[in-house]
């Protein structure tokens, strides 16, 4: 009876642990580096360098400070004869109660000094009067101050489970953007190594309102949040 007991002990023992080594691996193993001993390769010093790289955001969701457990999230996948299509257009809404969580995945090797770029679509005429390419599209016009944030979450983000209550820790301010002033702003650069994940956050700064509506197509769009990849060779 003894040795049946240690044994059956033995057992639960080892699937838990072999259970728990698959797991851990498979998080360490989310994005495996593609460019091994790719550094060691020999580059023409006088070859010019890489062209930018344009980041799509790989995933993007809303947060709301006053509904602090809903998840918005929305997968509205169509299915096809040729089998199931995901969508790839990222909505980004930003106000005074609600933000956006919005995460890359850093690509290409040699390509690790990076900028976020925000085009708002509006056009700023010379009277001052500001206004949209689009005129009487659906996007209003964007307004109010909004903080650019870097939050404290290197792996992929579970949409199912986000929400205001369960996102990721701020970690620091990026920029903060005057939304209406100006039709295209960007950051400063900085380091962003490849195949890592990183995870931003727009909000409306400090207590003040601010307005940002508008959905981004992979195919191209007016607006657009980017993540814009430079040489570091």
């Amino acid at each position: 009876m003894a040795c049946t007991f240690l044994n059956l002990s033995f057992l639960t023992f080892r699937r838990v642990f072999v259970t728990n080594n698959i797991k851990y691996a498979h998080i360490e193993l989310e994005t495996p580096n593609s460019y091994i001993g790719l550094e060691r390769a020999v580059r023409d010093p006088n070859s010019p360098p890489p062209k930018p790289v344009s980041n799509y955001p790989r995933f993007s969701a809303q947060v709301n400070q006053t509904d602090s457990g809903a998840v918005y999230y929305e997968l509205n996948r169509h299915f096809t004869n040729f089998g199931t299509a995901w969508p790839t257009d990222r909505t980004f809404r930003v106000t005074a109660g609600a933000s956006t969580i919005v995460q890359f995945r850093v690509q290409d090797f040699g390509m690790e000094k990076c900028t976020l770029t925000l085009s708002t679509g509006m056009t700023l005429p010379e009277s001052g009067h500001h206004g949209r390419r689009d005129a009487g599209h659906a996007h209003p016009t964007p307004a109010g101050r909004m903080d650019l944030w870097q939050l404290d979450q290197a792996r992929a983000i579970d949409p199912q489970r986000l929400s205001w209550r369960t996102r990721p820790k701020r970690s620091r301010l990026v920029t903060s953007w005057d939304l209406a002033h100006s039709a295209s702003l960007r950051t400063d650069e900085f380091a962003c190594k490849s195949a890592s994940i990183i995870t931003f956050e727009l909000a409306c700064s400090g207590q003040e309102d601010c307005l940002l509506d508008f959905t981004q197509s992979k195919e191209g769009s007016e607006s657009a949040f980017m993540l814009v990849q430079h040489s570091s060779l």
